[in-house]
């Protein structure tokens, strides 16, 4: 995981960087670099596989960009990562030696949006894309993996409640992941706190139901996700980045 916070924590500051360079115009034109997002989040695992499952917390990290190609059309994508270390196991026990359980999730996607109101107070989007994850563990015994990609589509609505304050609501859902159906809630909110950088918090709730019989069974997680936002913005801010 501290690889995953020195990578946030480089991008930051390489945005901070390149400001003057690609910031939004006074316009309102889109920059080439919307938004970039950095977080940590507490993580409550809980996987009922027989073999491997577990009952646990730990602290990942995470990152998601999102560029504005125009007034509706953009591109997203992110990934995060989670490690627990000698978890609490299903049946009660916590393990022993050098076990351990890794989650790691990214996606890339392009998305529709559409704005109501003045200077789009509400944001309607939809989203498609590629989602890629993958879980793994040593334990005493050997090791097991599973991993598994597909399709994945959702939708979601932000709403500007006040300026520089916004609030959030998304669902997305794979049925043509490899390894099992995988769906996922997030709500959250963004506050503003200078020209360029937002505080963000979520809560996610996602699940796996992964079909593989050995490693099989439902993967549930629940997030709470507390980050920075560094938006590439002028004065004719866009709210969606």
């Amino acid at each position: 995981m501290r690889s995953l916070i020195n990578v946030s924590a480089v991008a930051l500051l390489a945005a901070g960087v390149a400001t003057p360079a690609i910031a939004q115009d006074e316009g309102g034109g889109m920059s080439p670099f919307s938004s970039i997002d950095a977080y940590l989040m507490h993580s409550t695992i809980d996987n009922d596989t027989s073999a491997t499952g577990i009952d646990d917390s730990e602290i990942g990290a995470g990152m998601r960009l999102r560029l504005g190609l125009g007034d509706w059309i953009f591109l997203s994508g992110g990934f995060q990562s989670v490690r627990v270390n000698n978890p609490e196991l299903q049946n009660g026990n916590t393990g022993q030696g050098d076990q351990t359980r890794r989650f790691r999730e990214q996606y890339f996607e392009g998305g529709l949006r559409y704005g109501f109101g003045e200077r789009d107070t509400v944001t309607v989007f939809a989203t498609v894309g590629d989602f890629r994850a993958k879980w793994s563990g040593d334990v005493v015994v050997g090791s097991a993996s599973e991993d598994g990609s597909g399709l994945i589509y959702g939708g979601g609505v932000q709403w500007a409640v006040v300026p520089g304050f916004q609030v959030n609501a998304s669902y997305r859902r794979s049925d043509e992941f490899d390894a099992g159906d995988f769906d996922e809630i997030t709500a959250g909110g963004a506050l503003q706190i200078s020209n360029s950088f937002a505080l963000v918090a979520e809560y996610r709730m996602a699940g796996f139901e992964i079909e593989d019989a050995e490693n099989g069974g439902d993967l549930q997680f629940d997030d709470i996700r507390l980050g920075m936002r560094f938006s590439f913005q002028g004065a004719q801010s866009d709210s969606f980045y």
